[in-house]
């Protein structure tokens, strides 16, 4: 099932039973007839357990510490490497990812243990520091790990991926990043160019009442460009 006919499908189940069970304190606090956005957002929880994306869910209202994030059970293969590969290892790519590193036989901690945590990403390091980031790309490139290379400004934009999907785009010879998020349904146009210092000045000076001699004064006088 597409995830737009899932979401769909959850918004509409989800709107009737509230209405039905509330339906006086829906009438007075609903706007429009409305009751869910069009709009969603989903995001990946990096191959935490089921129970414990729960946890965090219900602890939400808690006024728990920042470090006690039950999320912070991910933290371990979350680990970027200056030299090396910023890697993100979900429960079904882990094996993979230790495989290529060459520690699929080591006895290692469990990647959820965040007691050990110190322990595997230590190990980890040491061994992304034995070969340079691009060997490590080359190595990752076809593998199910959820492994990419960590890429300076000015190599960003030469990646396959950000080629494919369009990450970057040129206005006025400057290569930026493309307007983000991007919608099926309306697009983002392409950003224009910035305006050269001086370039909308008559308009500007037009639309509040100065005629051209006035402009003409204000800049022989240096007021304006």
């Amino acid at each position: 099932m597409q995830l737009s006919a899932l979401v769909n499908s959850l918004e509409g189940a989800s709107a009737r039973y509230l209405r039905q069970e509330f339906p006086d304190h829906i009438r007075k606090y609903l706007w429009g007839n409305d009751f869910w956005s069009p709009s969603y957002f989903t995001t990946y929880a990096g191959g935490a357990p089921l129970a414990i994306i729960a946890e965090y869910i219900t602890n939400q209202n808690d006024q728990h510490p920042r470090n006690a994030n039950p999320l912070r059970a991910i933290a371990q293969y979350r680990i970027s490497f200056l030299r090396a590969l910023k890697g993100q290892a979900s429960s079904d790519s882990y094996g993979e990812l230790l495989d290529v590193l060459g520690l699929s036989g080591e006895d290692l901690p469990s990647q959820y243990d965040l007691d050990a945590a110190p322990e595997l990403k230590k190990r980890l390091a040491e061994v992304f520091a034995t070969r340079p980031r691009d060997e490590w790309a080359a190595l990752f490139a076809d593998s199910d790990a959820c492994v990419s290379p960590v890429l300076s400004p000015w190599e960003a934009h030469e990646h396959p991926h950000n080629k494919e999907r369009e990450t970057f785009v040129e206005v006025g010879g400057i290569r930026q990043p493309a307007p983000a998020p991007r919608f099926g349904r309306t697009p983002a146009p392409v950003p224009r160019p910035a305006p050269r210092p001086g370039q909308d000045t008559d308009a500007i000076l037009a639309q509040a009442g100065y005629d051209a001699a006035g402009i003409e004064q204000l800049r022989s006088a240096g007021a304006v460009e």
